[in-house]
């Protein structure tokens, strides 16, 4: 106290002056403080690429994942299931030594946060990650998928043959990262003239799913069709944890055990075995039974058992099972699953998602102990490999399809006896969504690899909408999508617009020709080239002439196909009838109406603001609060400084005022 009342006397600063200076200092730093804090998400990136210290005499799996956080998820997804979706794929990811999977989490809104660091997948990044996604929120003010993609696939500059790389795109709406449309718009076209090539150049697959029919379906779309990858559009997010199982079943194949009725033989070389079992009924009890006849559920566990609930399945790992046969109770259902850990594994083609019809497909499998091939012929002798397809959505739904995989030294098996198995998929092979089950039946073990595969019956797709907006200047040279209620014109309906997305990993899209025949509602016809507006997308502006009724455009698609052969295809014919609003226009892939969207958006991006501005206000109002109690304190000790001289020091005080 002496010192300070010196230090004052000395410099003539007044103490109450000072004293409020220095709580508007602390009122500053406070401000600071908390608009870091308030700051939901933190850029991040890998810190190094990990192509370098990886073993490259075996595949790496990387797998990367991009999950919308923005307001907007409060309505699509309410219940928030893209958090028990995500702790199940984090689940199913293999943990091996050395590393065969690497993975990370990226959640995006107006910032990009590494919500799980990407690194090799093992037991403790697998803890990380489950804690990590509980923080899975929807409090972003916009969509910045340019930002997640550049940021996430920062090291994927160019290929690397032994890694297969995955890109996992979960969102619900369009590019938004500013009110200026026009900002949304140059994001949209880096993403696809900038970004799109580099990953394509990286050999990345890009799967995206879209929650929402608001989200730029034409993007998504260009991002799959030219990388190979899935276009997924779900409704409710309730079949969300099922297509993220398909999605880990593509991108890091594992060994699993056959189930029949629910029964599932284990033999003594699993170390570990995880069950998945899926129920519709949330209340619902699952158990498992085990070889001696001692049933587990979620509440009575022995040591070697874990067992994770969530409302739509159950996940059950057990260690060092007993071998024999395991029950399942619970309803059967096709989605279930028995994964395990062992060091006698299936090892099988990597099947491409997509292929073109009328191609044939030629898949090897073989048996590792260790990571060594097995030859020896007293083992083998009882070992039968087949191949169980079934078409998922296809004309021929249900269908299914047992083929033998030899190993003969006939047609594509180079040796016989050597352990590789070879099968030719050829007639099995038609139009639609497959899964491909590769089994081994050794009688005293089983093992399966399944992975999904769709089977295209022309090397493009097109969708056909009506035009609601003024097109720019350079819409034909961009392929951008206009999405500003202001450019709607008294000539809207007088147009409709043709894009073709080609399947780019099928062909070669430098050779690709597009041709559309246009029948007018009066039966002219009419021919147009289709020319490309960027490098995913083919798409025109077709005019009516004021024609009511029923155009009719058929879409001709030409060029060569990766393997050299030539290729000339009708797609199917598109119908959109004119003179009539945009809801009642029939086409055969829906378009969204963009003035609409973006005028929910909008609505949907002002209450976000507004619940920004409301955490801003309450922030400056603790920080009011905080000054006046320091002003308060600072104004009532000048006012009793002399009380507090004669009650507290009186001797000190004394001193320090006759000095």
């Amino acid at each position: 106290m002496r010192t300070l009342t010196h230090f004052f006397q000395a410099t003539g600063v007044d103490y109450v002056p000072f004293s409020c200076a220095c709580g508007l200092l602390c009122g500053l730093f406070l401000i600071l403080s908390t608009a870091v804090d308030a700051a939901p998400e933190v850029p991040t990136s890998p810190t190094k690429p990990l192509t370098s210290d990886v073993n490259t005499s075996q595949k790496i799996n990387d797998v990367r994942v991009l999950i919308d956080i923005s307001g907007s998820m409060k309505r699509n997804d309410p219940g928030n299931l893209r958090r028990p979706a995500l702790q199940l794929f984090v689940s199913l990811l293999p943990v091996e030594t050395p590393a065969t999977t690497h993975s990370g989490v990226w959640t995006f809104g107006q910032w990009v946060n590494m919500l799980i660091p990407h690194g090799p997948v093992t037991q403790q990044w697998k803890t990380n990650a489950q804690a990590a996604t509980e923080k899975i929120n929807s409090t972003g003010l916009y969509t910045n998928i340019e930002d997640v993609l550049r940021r996430s696939t920062w090291d994927w500059k160019k290929s690397a043959p032994h890694f297969e790389r995955t890109l996992i795109l979960l969102t619900d709406g369009l590019v938004d990262i500013s009110r200026e449309e026009n900002t949304n718009v140059e994001s949209r076209q880096r993403i696809l003239n900038e970004l799109l090539p580099q990953l394509q150049q990286a050999k990345v697959t890009i799967h995206a799913i879209a929650l929402s029919k608001e989200s730029d379906q034409n993007l998504l779309k260009q991002l799959t069709t030219a990388t190979g990858g899935r276009f997924e559009t779900i409704e409710t997010t309730q079949g969300l944890e099922r297509l993220f199982l398909h999605l880990f079943e593509d991108a890091a194949p594992t060994d699993t055990l056959p189930l029949t009725n629910n029964r599932v033989k284990v033999d003594n070389s699993i170390k570990e075995m995880t069950f998945l079992v899926f129920r519709e009924d949330k209340k619902f009890q699952s158990s498992i039974t085990s070889p001696e006849g001692k049933s587990y559920n979620s509440k009575e566990l022995k040591a070697e058992m874990t067992w994770h609930k969530e409302a739509h399945y159950d996940l059950v790992t057990v260690k060092s099972p007993e071998p024999g046969f395991w029950t399942i109770n619970a309803p059967t259902d096709s989605d279930n699953r028995v994964m395990v850990v062992t060091n006698l594994k299936l090892k099988t083609s990597k099947i491409p998602p997509n292929l073109l019809i009328n191609k044939k497909l030629t898949l090897h499998a073989h048996l590792e102990e260790n990571g060594d091939r097995i030859t020896q012929r007293d083992f083998l002798h009882f070992v039968k490999a087949t191949i169980n397809q079934s078409a998922v959505d296809s004309d021929y739904k249900d269908k299914t399809w047992k083929i033998k995989l030899r190993d003969n030294g006939k047609g594509e098996d180079k040796k016989a006896k050597d352990g590789i198995y070879t099968a030719i998929l050829e007639k099995s092979l038609i139009a639609g969504e497959h899964e491909i089950e590769i089994a081994i039946n050794g009688t005293t073990f089983r093992r399966h690899s399944r992975q999904q595969l769709i089977i295209y019956s022309a090397p493009a797709t097109a969708n056909i909408e009506k035009i609601t907006e003024e097109p720019s200047k350079d819409h034909q040279q961009d392929g951008s999508v206009e999405r500003s209620k202001k450019s709607v014109t008294k000539n809207a309906g007088n147009r409709f617009r043709i894009t073709v997305f080609p399947y780019q990993t099928l062909i070669n899209s430098d050779t690709l020709k597009v041709l559309a025949t246009h029948k007018l509602p009066n039966g002219d016809i009419e021919e147009y080239n289709i020319p490309r507006t960027n490098p995913a997308e083919w798409q025109l502006d077709i005019p009516t002439h004021k024609m009511k009724g029923k155009h009719e455009v058929t879409v001709n698609v030409s060029g060569n196909a990766i393997n050299g052969d030539d290729f000339n295809t009708d797609l199917p014919v598109l119908k959109i009838k004119m003179g009539k609003s945009p809801k009642e226009s029939t086409h055969d892939d829906s378009s969204d109406d963009h003035s609409h969207k973006e005028e929910a958006h909008d609505n949907l991006e002002n209450s976000e603001s507004a619940d920004g501005q409301v955490s801003l206000i309450m922030v400056s109002v603790k920080v009011f609060i905080f000054n006046i109690f320091l002003f308060l304190s600072a104004f009532l000790f000048y006012r009793y400084r002399f009380t507090i001289k004669q009650m507290v020091l009186p001797n000190l005080i004394g001193e320090a005022s006759h000095g």
